[in-house]
This record gives structure tokens, C-alpha cells and sequence, in this order.
């Protein structure tokens, strides 16, 4: 079939069940009930598969809130200009209740030769360098000023208003930084955005338990000061740089995450970089990023401090 601009088809993972009036779409991390779904509709939807249409047909034929599921959750892919950043995001995010892989239990050490690494003068705040999982230090609780200097250090300005503490491809800087506040002094518990031309902090919603947006046993959540979400919107570099501006945007995220690192090991704070996310729940529930195309793509949870400053 030659394929024409502006065709659509499904995304080939997608299951399609219908259950009386009720649609069931699935893939990998998706399950979606549609409600009261015209039973006559259904051999239209597995057509499309074989057969893309333009999207102006499509919705001639579905209704625009179905459509608009389709596109939320990438089922709808546009042929010959598919965002694969996108495909491949959802493709390697956290399903709900599912943690794939295995935790190793046995500590496997290394001989080193410190012959050449006893002449390297390692400074403080890396030779601290250490991911902590229990954060026992929980009682000393984090001051306004620990976090916001955290916050300089990870994304903020230093010089002439433009120039900032990570390199961005294209001067584009497509990361926002989202703050989950559970233990701080002076602060509610909830989430945060901050703005890093003054440096201030907005408050956005409540949560209840950011424990159940992680999956994983081995680390004490509840123990956790703070959780740094460094989220990614592709708007803002991928229009110059196209879907390769996702490999730039985890480029600059790890530059964060390092800067964050070096922040807290010289501030005696504990923290670890966290894998255990699950993706949709905190984009569509904790900070609602439903109507908004923004990913996120790395998080960082913050302890106490383990000396008192």
C-alpha cells in the first residue's frame, strides 16, 4: 500500500477486546476500559490496522473522546512521522505492579590495585560519593535553604541569565524540575515546581503517600525527605533536533542527577538515584501531565541530614 502524509494505524502492541458495550485496549502498560462502545464499531477499529485512515476520518467515525484516548496513550501512530522518543519511552517505563528484574542479593567485591589510586586526591564531595536506601538520618529534617541550594546546584543559573550549571544541546533546556515534599521543616507535604529565575517554590496538589507511586522493597520510601522528579517536555528541543532530542534530554538529566550528587555528599545528606518509578501513574496522577505531553525521566530521592549544619 503506498503510503500517503497523514495516515494513522495502530501501535502494534495493542490488544483490542470488546466485552457487550465495554472496548478493552491493551498493550504492555496500558489498560483501558471504554465504556457503552457501539459493538459496530469494533470491526472498524482491527480495519484500521490493516488499512490506516487519515485522522479526519477516523473521528468522522469515533467520537473526539475516544479519539483523544487513542492519541493520550500513543495507540494512534502517524505513519512516516511516528515519534519513536515517545514509543520508546512508553516502551521502557514501569508497568503498574510489575518490577523487572531481579534484585542480587550477593555482594560481589572487586580487587582493586590502589598502587595508582592512592596518588589521586579524590575531593570531598566525591570521594563521599554513596547511594543510601534506608535514610536513617530522617530525623534530621532538611532546611529551606539545603533544598533550594540543592536545587541551584541541579538546574539553576550562574551567570549572565542564560548560562546554567548543565550543558543543554541548542541552549534548548527541555527538562522542568517537580519536587515531592514529604519530610522538610516549614513545608506541606505535596508537590512542588520551582522557578529557577528566583529560585522560589510554587505549591501544586497534596499527596497522601508517595510510597505507592515506587515499586520495589529494598528502599524506605517513607523515610525519604524529598523526591526530585526531573521531567522532560520534548516540545522544547525537539523542534530543532527531532526524536534524537530524547538521547539530549538523558544526556542532560544525568548531568543533574551528577550535580545533585556532588550537592548533597558535600552537604553530609543522603540520597539515591531511583529506577523503581511507575511512569504513568506519576504523569497522569501526581502530576497531572494528561493534557500536556511531558515525560518523566529520572527521579532522585533526597534524606536527611547526617550532619547537623
Amino acid at each position: 500500500m503506498e503510503v500517503k502524509e497523514r495516515l494513522y494505524m495502530f501501535e502494534a502492541s495493542l490488544k483490542i477486546i470488546h466485552l457487550t458495550n465495554t472496548l478493552l485496549l491493551e498493550n504492555d502498560f496500558y489498560r483501558i476500559e471504554l465504556e457503552e462502545f457501539p459493538s459496530k464499531l469494533v470491526p472498524y477499529l482491527l480495519e484500521l490496522k490493516d488499512q490506516p485512515k487519515e485522522i479526519e476520518q477516523i473521528k468522522k467515525q469515533l467520537s473526539n473522546e475516544v479519539v483523544q484516548t487513542f492519541i493520550t496513550h500513543n495507540f494512534l501512530v502517524e505513519l512516516g512521522n511516528a515519534n519513536f522518543s515517545e514509543h520508546f519511552h512508553r516502551r521502557t517505563s514501569m508497568g503498574i505492579n510489575n518490577f523487572p528484574w531481579i534484585i542480587n542479593e550477593k555482594n560481589q567485591k572487586i580487587k582493586l590495585n590502589y598502587e595508582k589510586y592512592n596518588l589521586i586526591k579524590y575531593p570531598t564531595f566525591i570521594s563521599k560519593r554513596k547511594s543510601c536506601r534506608d535514610f536513617s538520618y530522617n530525623d534530621c529534617l532538611l532546611r529551606e535553604n539545603e533544598l533550594i541550594k540543592i536545587l541551584a546546584y541541579a538546574y539553576g543559573y550562574i551567570r549572565d541569565g542564560e548560562s546554567r550549571t548543565v550543558a543543554s544541546a541548542g541552549g534548548c533546556y527541555p527538562l522542568e524540575i517537580f519536587i515531592g515534599i514529604q519530610n522538610i521543616t516549614g513545608f506541606e507535604k505535596g508537590i512542588y515546581s520551582i522557578n529557577f529565575h528566583d529560585l522560589s517554590l510554587q505549591y501544586i496538589s497534596n499527596v497522601q503517600n508517595f510510597k505507592e507511586f515506587f515499586v520495589g522493597e529494598d528502599i524506605n520510601y517513607d523515610n525519604v525527605s524529598c523526591f526530585i522528579f526531573i521531567c522532560y517536555n520534548p516540545q522544547l528541543n525537539q523542534q530543532k533536533y527531532g526524536d534524537r532530542g530524547y538521547r539530549f534530554a538523558l544526556i542532560e538529566a544525568g548531568m543533574i542527577a551528577q550535580n545533585i550528587a556532588y550537592c548533597v555528599n558535600d552537604l553530609g545528606i543522603e540520597m539515591i538515584n531511583l529506577g523503581s518509578y511507575i511512569e504513568s501513574e506519576i504523569e497522569g496522577n501526581l502530576l497531572n501531565f494528561n493534557k500536556e505531553k511531558k515525560w518523566i525521566i529520572h527521579c532522585i530521592a533526597v534524606g536527611g541530614r547526617s550532619d547537623v549544619l
